[in-house]
């Protein structure tokens, strides 16, 4: 990273931190971005000027369709490369968005668990001394952005806890879980202020684990509201999820229901069909397009064949218009919707044949 941005107060207005929206690694990758921007650019900004820098969401379809107006002032997080316009910082992990050309200086990409994770790797090589609690907030970040958990963390992460026993805040996993929660509000408006607030950053904070600006928006609250969204769905799931067998997937179909209730278990599926390879999930979004989220039973990685984030991203190419990728074991994709019963059938083909 080059030193040639100046410092002074006149350019510190044209910076933005651009990240992934709705989404838990999108949101700490910002708050390690603002926490750590010195030792991340090799600039010398105050914290003032740092704590100026205004944090913004968007999707990654946003970007590979050209929606964004992006400048060379721009930090981009946990989203794919622009074609056509140099930003100040670009940091992705995602298989997908593996670029096909030579990187400059300012752009990084290397297949990692997490965004956050990276940036953390990232100030380390700079120089910085990571704190115990920094290296344990990077664990458990690798591990939810991943989905590397065991059975077991599931149960602690997605499910209430016993009667009468608190939530583990001792945990840096469910911690972390529990600080991501008000970022999965499902209200736009809500989560945009709330990311464009919560990512300034103490000082004296290592991590967003101990940060008291975060805790106090009082996120065990949002927590206890997930977790009953998490059981709601869960109930209503199981009067339509499907396991093909001869596919050996598992298939959640919304457009079976008038309306879905709660709020996603990602996991749940595997849970119930532990002798799944893959699971597809369908949703239409509105009266054109649908979205198409798809993966790998999280708890047997070693039965994907298939790199999901590239079949997500062909699939978006093909029936929609290009909003599509993920990671090598699971991924997503929007398409127009009278082409979803042909995409399932080209993703359980690719399923198939490559067993």
């Amino acid at each position: 990273m080059t030193k040639e941005t100046t410092t002074t107060s006149n350019a510190i207005p044209h910076f933005r931190i651009i990240t992934h929206a709705g989404c838990t690694d999108g949101f700490f990758s910002a708050w390690i971005t603002k926490r750590y921007f010195n030792e991340l650019t090799g600039l010398n900004l105050t914290r003032e000027e740092i704590t100026k820098i205004p944090v913004i969401g968007h999707k990654p379809a946003e970007v590979q369709t050209g929606e964004i107006e992006l400048t060379e002032h721009d930090i981009l997080l946990d989203l794919p490369l622009p074609e056509n316009t140099k930003v100040f910082l670009w940091v992705d992990h995602h298989s997908s968005a593996k670029p096909k050309r030579d990187l400059d200086q300012h752009e990084h990409w290397e297949q990692l668990p997490s965004c956050t994770g990276q940036l953390i790797a990232m100030i380390e090589k700079n120089g910085l001394t990571l704190s115990k609690e920094l290296k344990n907030f990077k664990i458990a970040m690798d591990k939810i952005d991943s989905a590397d958990y065991t059975e077991a963390e599931i149960m602690q992460a997605y499910y209430h806890p016993k009667e009468g026993t608190e939530f583990d805040t001792k945990n840096p996993l469910i911690t972390t879980h529990i600080l991501a929660s008000f970022i999965h509000t499902k209200d736009l408006f809500l989560n945009t202020v709330l990311l464009a607030n919560l990512t300034n950053c103490s000082p004296k904070a290592d991590s967003p684990l101990t940060d008291p600006s975060l805790w106090a928006v009082k996120p065990t609250l949002f927590y206890q509201s997930q977790l009953n969204g998490y059981q709601e769905w869960r109930d209503q799931v199981d009067t339509y999820i499907e396991y093909n067998k001869e596919f050996k997937t598992i298939i959640q179909d919304t457009r079976k229901i008038h309306r879905s209730f709660g709020i996603v278990d990602r996991f749940y599926a595997y849970i119930k069909f532990p002798e799944a390879s893959y699971g597809i999930v369908i949703k239409e979004r509105n009266e054109t397009l649908a979205y198409l989220g798809v993966g790998c039973n999280i708890f047997h990685k070693e039965r994907c064949k298939v790199d999901i984030g590239r079949l997500c991203k062909n699939i978006a190419t093909k029936f929609g218009t290009g909003g599509g990728g993920g990671h090598k074991t699971v991924g997503g994709c929007v398409i127009r919707k009278e082409h979803v019963d042909e995409a399932k059938k080209i993703i359980l083909n690719t399923f198939e044949s490559a067993e």
